[in-house]
């Protein structure tokens, strides 16, 4: 059970990382054309990635750029402080 925890917590911490990647790049429209054209000379526009690319890509940086940007633990535990809870005195 708790693998299969580990699994979905780490399954949206991806899928919410990425999304704000995206949204980056597109609000970002220089940074997404460099990196198009980083992938374009590494890979090649037809070319399938290997995971040898990776050690030739800069891909990792635009990574560790939106992650400066934002922190995506903040967003998903940050609403628990909202809860109301009255203490009474005995």
């Amino acid at each position: 059970m708790v693998l299969l925890d580990l699994f979905f917590a780490a399954s949206d911490t991806t899928s919410a990382g990425l999304e704000f990647a995206i949204g980056y790049l597109l609000q970002n429209p220089n940074v997404m054309e460099k990196t198009r054209q980083e992938i374009d000379f590494v890979i090649g526009a037809n070319g399938s990635p290997q995971l040898i690319d990776k050690k030739r890509l800069n891909i990792t940086l635009i990574v560790k750029a939106c992650q400066r940007y934002v922190k995506i633990i903040n967003m998903v535990i940050t609403w628990f402080g909202y809860l109301e809870c009255p203490i009474q005195k005995p």
